[in-house]
């Protein structure tokens, strides 16, 4: 979608004023502080896409923080030189980071999850010490609604339990952690 190519050439311009931009798309819920972003040493930092194929490293590209200015610069030239007219804003930063070029940091790689790895799991969500954890892993980001596939079924997942409904409708300052019935009736895009 080109409407979001503005991501690395806004993240580029705040660059200018700040050592770190975090980009956030609009459907993450913020469980835990992203300290991993706060951490020196890196061009880019991004967590882990749900898995398309076994032991894959994607990134997913709705929660990363940059510090370098030429990574966004590149980023943007590559999303452009396709041999299509426009390259998914995911895609290029993917061919970005493998090409090695940059040092990358991938977030949750062990010990937490960020993003849509951490969907399988979701099922077996539990709450401890006022935290969630799923699959063994602490869970930082929810990712939740997720790409704009199958929304219907991403907005209000049915397997959360509803300690963890009532849990990510306070993280979320929200009710809309309610039945997936609720979510079934809403009109999208009407």
């Amino acid at each position: 979608m080109p409407s979001l190519s503005i991501r690395p050439r806004f993240t580029f311009h705040l660059l200018r004023t700040y050592d770190v931009v975090v980009y956030l798309d609009v459907d993450p819920v913020l469980v835990l502080p992203l300290d991993e972003f706060l951490i020196a040493g890196y061009d880019a930092a991004d967590s882990l896409d749900a898995e398309r194929y076994p032991g894959e490293v994607y990134l997913n590209c709705g929660v990363f923080a940059v510090t370098n200015r030429m990574f966004c610069q590149e980023w943007t030239r590559r999303m452009y030189e396709s041999t299509n007219s426009f390259r998914d804003v995911q895609e290029a930063f993917n061919d970005l980071v493998k090409s090695g070029r940059y040092s990358v940091q991938i977030v949750d790689e062990k010990d937490c999850y960020y993003n849509e790895r951490s969907r399988p799991y979701w099922d077996d969500i539990v709450i401890r010490d006022g935290r969630l954890f799923c699959n063994g892993r602490q869970l930082k980001v929810l990712h939740w609604a997720g790409g704009f596939a199958n929304l219907d079924r991403k907005f209000s997942y049915g397997g959360f339990s509803s300690k963890v409904r009532q849990f990510l409708n306070r993280a979320a300052d929200t009710t809309d952690f309610t039945s997936s019935d609720f979510v079934a009736n809403w009109r999208l895009f009407t």
